[in-house]
């Protein structure tokens, strides 16, 4: 069964581009499923510092997959010394881009809001 995922890769910008193609082809051709939308946001600066670097290149994927070819990234992207950070998103309905407003959006590990009785002294 196909799940929808959302995957940011980090990956070291002073790598070439021979070999930032080759890890992004890697990653791709480990992905069974359907790739619904990447998008390559380029070299942007960090808050902080993360393994001697300032900067970092992001990729993000938008995939239709089985969970074992996310598990299969994830091992993939954990020996890789040029993958700064990884973060894999599970989504629950659809997509972000094809929501309509955030209330669409569910979270599943925040529980809903309670009123709290209000105290009068």
């Amino acid at each position: 069964m196909n799940r929808k995922y959302e995957l940011l890769l980090l990956i070291n910008p002073n790598m070439g581009d021979a070999e930032k193609a080759k890890l992004i082809e890697t990653v791709e051709s480990n992905i069974t499923g359907n790739i619904v939308k990447k998008e390559d946001w380029g070299v942007k600066e960090f808050a902080y510092t993360i393994k001697k670097s300032n900067t970092g290149h992001y990729v993000l994927y938008y995939v239709e997959t089985p969970t074992a070819d996310i598990l299969k990234i994830k091992e993939l992207v954990a020996v890789e010394a040029d993958v700064f950070r990884t973060m894999i998103l599970k989504h629950e309905k659809d997509f972000p881009f094809n929501l309509k407003t955030s209330k669409d959006l569910v979270f599943p590990e925040r529980k809903p809001r309670t009123k709290r009785p209000v105290r009068r002294s």
